[in-house]
């Protein structure tokens, strides 16, 4: 991801490390518990909008994270991304992907 910011590619993943986690977006981790849940694995989880699982005939088999714009701009790139999987011919990708698979 050339010309990302550090903490934009930290954050990124930890919301696809999350996504592929719960089987939901990162956002649907209750309010309560976001702080605990960050705490407890060190960063590797995060309510942060822009983290979409990647669903597969009903399974999980990954999650995107986006990072570096505002929450609803990557809230819409990550519920984009799986959507455009599922039709890899209109996916065209000149930038490098991180997915991150459980």
């Amino acid at each position: 991801m050339t010309g990302t910011k550090f903490l934009s590619r930290k954050s990124a993943l930890a919301k696809a490390g999350t996504a592929a986690s719960i089987g939901a977006e990162t956002t649907a981790i209750p309010e309560h518990v976001r702080l605990d849940n960050a705490g407890a694995t060190g960063g590797a989880t995060t309510a942060l909008p822009g983290g979409s699982p990647i669903l597969h005939r009903g399974s999980v088999i990954g999650g995107v994270g986006v990072g570096s714009g505002n929450s609803e701009q990557d809230i819409a790139v990550g519920r984009a991304m799986p959507e455009a999987l599922e039709q890899p011919s209109s996916l065209t990708c000149k930038t490098q992907m991180h997915l991150h698979c459980p």
